[in-house]
C-alpha cells in the first residue's frame, strides 16, 4: 500500500469516526429532548387543566353575574374574576417560555437562554401561588355562598362561621400548594440536570 491509498484510507476512516460522532451526538440530543418534554408535558397537564377550571368559573360568575346582587357580592366576584384572570395570565405565561425549549434545533446558548426564561416565570409564578390562593379563595367565599345557597354572608352568616370556612379552605390550599411547587421543582430540577448533561 503506498502512502496516497494509506491516506485516503486514513481520510475515509476520519469521515466514519466524524459522521459516527455526529450521529451519536444526534442521538443524545434527540434522547434529551425527549425526556425534557416528557417532564414539561406533566407540568403542562396541570397548568391547563387549572387553568381551564379557572376559565370556566370565570364563565360561571359571568353567567350568574345577576345573582351578586349586592356591593359587597359583586366586588367579591369581580374581585375572583380578576384574581382567576391574573392566575391564567401568569401560568400562560411559563407554559409559552417552557415550551421554546428545544436541544435539538437550537444552539445549547439559546437553550440554556429559554430554559432561564423558563425558571425565572417558574419562580415569579412561585412566590404569587400562596398570596393568589388565599386572596382567590377570600373572594370566591361570598360568591359560592351566594350562588350555591343563595345567602348573602355579608348579612345572614355569622363572621366566625366564614373565617371558619376560609381557615379550613386554607389550611388545605396551602397543603396542595406545597405538594405542587415540590412536583414542580423536582421537575424543573430534573430538566436542569439533563441540560448539564449533554452540555458536558
Amino acid at each position: 500500500m503506498d502512502i496516497d491509498e494509506t491516506k485516503e484510507l486514513w481520510r475515509q476512516i476520519s469521515d466514519r469516526v466524524e459522521k459516527q460522532e455526529k450521529l451519536t451526538n444526534e442521538v443524545i440530543l434527540r434522547m434529551a429532548q425527549t425526556r425534557s418534554k416528557n417532564r414539561l408535558s406533566k407540568v403542562f397537564m396541570l397548568e391547563i387543566g387549572g387553568n381551564t377550571w379557572l376559565f370556566a368559573f370565570i364563565c360561571y360568575i359571568l353567567f350568574k353575574l345577576e345573582t351578586l346582587d349586592t356591593t359587597p357580592l359583586l366586588f367579591s366576584g369581580i374581585l375572583s374574576m380578576i384574581i382567576s384572570l391574573i392566575a391564567i395570565v401568569m401560568s400562560a405565561n411559563f407554559i409559552i417560555k417552557a415550551s421554546t425549549i428545544d436541544i435539538v434545533r437550537k444552539s445549547y446558548k439559546q437553550t440554556i437562554l429559554d430554559f432561564a426564561a423558563c425558571q425565572k416565570a417558574y419562580h415569579i409564578n412561585k412566590k404569587f401561588y400562596l398570596p393568589l390562593g388565599f386572596a382567590l379563595l377570600a373572594s370566591v367565599c361570598p360568591v359560592v355562598f351566594k350562588l350555591t345557597n343563595n345567602t348573602d354572608v355579608f348579612t345572614a352568616v355569622p363572621l366566625a362561621t366564614i373565617l371558619l370556612y376560609i381557615g379550613a379552605g386554607g389550611f388545605f390550599y396551602t397543603i396542595l400548594t406545597l405538594v405542587h411547587v415540590k412536583y414542580y421543582n423536582k421537575q424543573i430540577n430534573q430538566i436542569d440536570e439533563l441540560l448539564r448533561e449533554v452540555i458536558k
